[in-house]
């Protein structure tokens, strides 16, 4: 017997929560008088799902579709209630339209299936599953997701619905394999009062917000990745956690948008407009602003990972107050992708950075900025890179003390070499400006001819590590400089003297020799009463005045350990070896668990440059680390610190597209292979026809990449790019906007 949906849903809906005993009990006796309670049963059927019958039933739909409650929509000629699961499974462009309200228990579209709402709204109380379009009519359009502990999955498009709305008190989460896209005009999730939801997969969306009448919850989990292209979770009594390892949260709309307060691990700005910080925020992964404008307002940013972190720009990155506390045994913690400035104060309280060839700058122009540093000679120092700081009127510039203007944290690569210079005024500058420093560690010394005279003793050997400074804007003061070095032999601290490099083997010196302070293997060498101030725009190098006594060279110049192609190659370099019998590198899944790679000969006894190498041929899948142990005739076993190599195998087939989303025009395609495979790409829209083709044969092991350009721009929508490789399919989704 046929039964209309609406006819179910109307008792239901009359029913209400009458319990299930009483309405049988009624229908007995009714029974008595109307020979027709039969049919009375058969209808009460559809929907007593939770306490009659525990196990849905799945309803097809066909493939040509039609209207929701019709059974001609469905295979069998039956149209599935509240208690049923439906699977959507039309083809060509067709759909299965809704045209009243509905209840489903749980939701299925098949890829390339479409669901049409018609502007109403469907309740579905289990898991739901969108591989193929969920299709909205806009405002009305809602999608209420009941139940608690449910799922949702699928690669699928949710277009122009007003709002997925998820019930109070529940929980739901999105599956790993999810990567849900909502377009069109209406797209948001409004997570009901004292509900979670756990993100594990991807997510693009507009808006995700709280009811209200309580606290509302969105969870990023490992991996995860949310795209949000124009609010999250403004209210205060929304919450935003997103600390879990490796997880993305995307701003990246092209409105102005306000970034969440909160902890992130990843967080990335991509949009075209302006993304301002609503308050403070921590970041324990990298940080990324790859166009538009990043705004910090008058907040604060702090890095405290525990991992190395990074951060990426396709311009310069600004920040008001910056704080780098970051635990990671290896240097660098921080890595500086593009120029950074931090306005008003920078906060060194645990990290080694590395500039990457770009410049750091602390303060603006005619503004008071201040310098906090943690004092530790085994970190908070940058290298690589050129650091900035800007100076105001009527300022005494000093390195010790109150904002610390005069001081520049410096250093290297290299464990323990905090390498500063320090700039200190007798009074106030007369004018602001501001000042740079560059440090170029160099592993070379310079016999200087002929030799120079400093005030009748002769500079004889200069270091080759250089620190380059500059002095722009300031007209008048009068200035000390001092410049620290590390790990350099036994000697006389009294011999060490900071010169000039003038070029070739030639060294000259500004202002009067101050007594070098430390160690002549650490030492701090100084230079006062400098007037002239181009000449603090110069080259100044750790110098001495005794060859034999003093002979400066660094005895460990480097150790690095490096993948190349299915081994590590492990490097290391000395400048000179005392009584050395030989080496041996260890390794290290977790850094305190170390076991022997190999071990090699020493040179003994050697004041020349020496260059040694060897190979892992095992190394550990993932990140691992290493160190070079010493080993003298004597049996004194000194260990170098460790170096950190990342060491992924490479896979047989993997492709990735960007950017994505994509303008329409051009399509960037990195692929990995085996060189000489043939390939085959396929570029279709979301109804399967074919917009682009290509045979592709793989020039090279290494990543290849290629770009296809459309003679004419794509239409904003979802597109597939599949490439078949082997009698295997691979395939990605791009969306055009």
């Amino acid at each position: 017997m046929y039964i209309p949906n609406k006819i179910c849903q109307f008792l239901f809906e009359s029913i209400g929560n009458v319990s299930i005993t009483k309405l049988l009990l009624q229908l007995s006796i009714t029974n008595k008088k109307n020979k027709h309670i039969g049919r009375i049963l058969i209808l009460f059927s559809c929907f007593l799902f939770n306490e009659v019958n525990s196990n849905a039933a799945d309803f097809t739909s066909t493939s040509i579709g039609g209207i929701w409650s019709a059974g001609t929509t469905w295979i069998g000629g039956n149209s599935p209630c509240s208690s049923d699961n439906a699977i959507i499974a039309t083809t060509s462009g067709n759909s299965v339209t809704l045209s009243g309200v509905g209840d489903i228990t749980n939701l299925k579209i098949n890829s390339g299936a479409i669901f049409y709402d018609g502007g109403n709204s469907l309740s579905v109380s289990g898991n739901i599953i969108i591989n193929g379009t969920y299709l909205g009519n806009g405002l009305g359009s809602v999608l209420a997701w009941k139940s608690n502990n449910s799922t949702i999955d699928g690669s699928g498009i949710i277009n122009n619905v007003e709002k997925i709305l998820m019930f109070p008190s529940t929980n739901k989460t999105i599956l790993s394999t999810a990567n849900l896209t909502f377009t069109g005009a209406n797209q948001c999730i409004e997570i009901g009062p004292n509900s979670v939801v756990t993100n594990n997969g991807i997510v693009t969306i507009k808006k995700i917000f709280g009811t209200g009448g309580g606290w509302s919850e969105w969870i990023n989990s490992v991996n995860a990745l949310l795209n949000v292209s124009e609010s999250l979770l403004e209210s205060s009594t929304d919450i935003l956690t997103a600390t879990a390892t490796g997880n993305i949260v995307n701003y990246y709309g092209s409105i102005a948008q306000t970034m969440k307060a909160t902890s992130y691990y990843h967080l990335k700005y991509s949009g075209t407009n302006t993304g301002t910080l609503a308050g403070n925020i921590n970041i324990a992964g990298d940080f990324t602003a790859s166009s538009g404008t990043f705004n910090s307002s008058t907040f604060t940013t702090t890095f405290n990972g525990n991992v190395a972190q990074n951060i990426y720009g396709t311009q310069p990155v600004t920040f008001y107050n910056l704080t780098l506390n970051n635990t990671f045994s290896t240097i660098p913690q921080f890595t500086l992708n593009t120029d950074v400035t931090t306005q008003k104060e920078l906060i060194m309280t645990k990290g080694v950075v590395n500039i990457s060839g770009n410049t750091f700058t602390l303060g603006v122009n005619a503004t008071t900025s201040t310098l906090t540093r943690v004092a530790n000679t085994t970190t908070n120092w940058m290298y690589g890179g050129t650091f900035k700081r800007f100076w105001l009127t009527a300022t005494t510039i000093t390195s010790t003390s109150g904002d610390y203007y005069g001081l520049f944290p410096m250093g290297t690569m290299n464990a323990s070499s905090y390498r500063p210079v320090q700039l200190n005024s007798s009074g106030n500058i007369t004018t602001a400006g501001f000042f740079t420093v560059n440090h170029m560690d160099v592993n070379a010394l310079t016999n200087l001819n002929p030799v120079y005279n400093d005030a009748g003793t002769d500079i004889k050997r200069i270091h080759n590590s250089q620190f380059i400074t500059a002095i722009t804007g300031v007209t008048a003061g009068t200035f000390s400089i001092s410049a620290t070095m590390t790990n350099l032999v036994e000697g006389s601290l009294s011999d060490i003297r900071l010169a000039i490099f003038t070029g070739g083997t030639t060294a000259s010196a500004v202002g009067t020799h101050s007594s070098a302070t430390g160690t002549a293997q650490n030492p701090t060498a100084k230079r006062t009463g400098i007037t002239t101030l181009a000449n603090l725009n110069n080259d100044f190098r750790i110098s001495t005045t005794d060859i034999l006594g003093t002979p400066l060279p660094i005895q460990l110049l480097n150790f690095e350990a490096m993948p190349s192609g299915n081994i590590i190659e492990i490097k290391w370099t000395t400048a000179s070896e005392t009584n050395n019998d030989y080496f041996t590198i260890e390794k290290s899944k977790d850094g305190l668990n170390f076991e022997t790679v190999s071990s090699v000969d020493g040179a003994g006894n050697s004041a020349t440059v020496i260059n040694y190498k060897l190979q892992d041929y095992q190394p550990f899948d993932g990140h691992s680390y290493y160190r070079l142990n010493q080993t003298d005739f004597d049996g004194t076993v000194t260990h170098s610190h460790l170096v950190n190599a990342n060491f992924n195998r490479k896979p047989d087939f993997s492709f990735k597209i960007y950017p994505n989303p994509n303008d329409g025009v051009c399509i960037n395609l990195d692929m990995i292979a085996e060189r000489g495979k043939e390939t085959h790409l396929v570029m279709s829209d979301i109804n399967g026809k074919e917009i682009y083709s290509k045979e592709i044969i793989i020039n090279s092991n290494e990543e290849n990449v290629y770009t296809f350009c459309s003679e004419e721009r794509l239409a904003p929508g979802i597109y597939f790019v599949k490439i078949s490789s082997s009698n295997k399919e691979y395939t990605k989704k791009i969306i055009v906007e």
